[in-house]
Parts: C-alpha cells; structure tokens; sequence
C-alpha cells in the first residue's frame, strides 16, 4: 500500500508568553496524577510554534515547540513523555497558570473550560483570566503518548522544549 503524499510546513508562529519553568500536557487533563512533565527554563519571552502537516484528505499539527525568542536551538534528548486523552496538547508556563488559576470562582474556571471547548482544530491560544497566553494544539491524530525533546542553545542551555504528534 502507498503513502499518502503529504506536505510539511515551517514553523508557524501562534503565541508569546513569558515563561521560566514549562509544562507539557493535555489542557483539559494535566491536573491529574501523575503529574504532568515539567521543565525549568531560562526567563524570558517564549514563542510557541507548530508544525503543520497536510495531504489530500486535510491537515493537521504535526508537532509544536516553545523556544526562547531569539535562541539558536537544536533538538536534542528525549526527557519525557506528554500523555494526550482529550485531543489536545499544551506547552505553558507553570508558574503563571498556579498563580492565575489559584483561588478563581466557578465562573473563572469555567471560561477557561468553555475556550477549550471551542478550541479551533489546529492551533490556537487560550487566554487565563488575567490574559495570559495557553497555547493549544489539536487535530494531530490520536490521543496517547508523545516524545519531548529538549532544545539546546549554543551553550547547551535549556530554551524549549519540542513534541512530536505525528503518529507512526
């Protein structure tokens, strides 16, 4: 049987925030136990980026980053693994969302819940109530478990983290 052709976009740019120490895992799921990974980093401002894969039948992430904005990276390890159950992955700050969602009403909880609901397919941003940015990823195949890679600067600092969604 033939593969199916497909094509492979660059990085396409979705998001900025701030961040120091980021979590990987599904938005709807990553309070539950085990905790979801999570990756100190170097403070500053961080880009999140997919990758978009499409053949005739449509389209789809096919990975997401979040790199320092300005870093020259490469991929490096393997340092964990994000388990999607809802479709959906995010790479965010950690400290941000405990500040922002800790001690919110059931109206502040759930508007955050109603934008994961009418998440967009591909990528989109969801905001936490004092605006700060989420970015989402869905449509990319499956629920299950994903590599993270770690991206290196010249230094070999941490400044990001990358997943693959493509399902083999």
């Amino acid at each position: 049987m033939a593969e199916e052709a497909f094509t492979l976009s660059d990085w396409i740019e979705f998001a900025r925030f701030e961040a120091r120490q980021l979590r990987v895992a599904d938005p709807v799921t990553f309070g539950d136990l085990p905790p979801a990974p999570t990756f100190d980093v170097q403070a500053g401002l961080y880009l999140a980026q997919v990758r978009v894969i499409t053949y005739a039948s449509g389209s789809g992430a096919h990975s997401i980053r979040v790199v320092l904005s300005g870093a020259r990276t490469r991929r490096a390890d393997c340092i964990g693994e994000a388990f999607v159950d809802f479709g959906m992955l995010s790479i965010f700050d950690w400290p941000t969302y405990e500040q922002q969602m800790t001690d919110r009403t059931d109206d502040e909880y759930s508007a955050v819940s109603k934008q994961l609901e009418k998440f967009p397919t591909i990528h989109g941003t969801v905001r936490l109530p004092d605006g700060a940015a989420m970015p989402v990823v869905g449509d990319f195949g499956g629920d299950g478990g994903f590599s993270i890679f770690e991206l290196l600067d010249d230094a070999g600092e941490r400044v990001g983290v990358e997943v693959d969604l493509s399902i083999d």
